[in-house]
């Protein structure tokens, strides 16, 4: 695994690389989720999706969509489907071994099996 070369935990500037960015705002979405903020929370998850999607980044595309929908599902379980959807066909268009990614598609059957 390499070592982001922009990311210098010393010092503020690490925000300004979008890749670093896009883990800072999710974990804004978690920390948020914590302290019952969960319109803040779902700003700050679809921030960190639209961010990874204009970069690409495929990691962060699929943590976003992940986080978003499994903290969403108790709120609002149509649009927490909808994502997992989106998660799902992110996941098939990067990653050759979803093997490793299994869980994605057991939260997403889970999620179905409530309707």
């Amino acid at each position: 695994m390499g070592w982001n070369k922009n990311t210098r935990i010393w010092s503020k500037t690490y925000e300004t690389d979008p890749s670093t960015e896009v883990f800072i705002t999710i974990g804004k979405a978690r920390k948020a989720i914590k302290e019952k903020d969960y319109e803040k929370a779902w700003r700050y998850f679809e921030k960190s999706y639209e961010l990874s999607k204009k970069i690409p980044h495929r990691v962060g595309i699929t943590s976003s969509l992940n986080n978003w929908s499994w903290y969403l599902k108790e709120f609002n379980l149509k649009k927490s489907i909808k994502l997992s959807n989106e998660l799902m066909y992110y996941s098939g268009y990067y990653f050759e071994d979803n093997e490793k990614r299994f869980g994605y598609l057991i939260h997403f059957l889970r999620l179905i099996r409530e309707v």
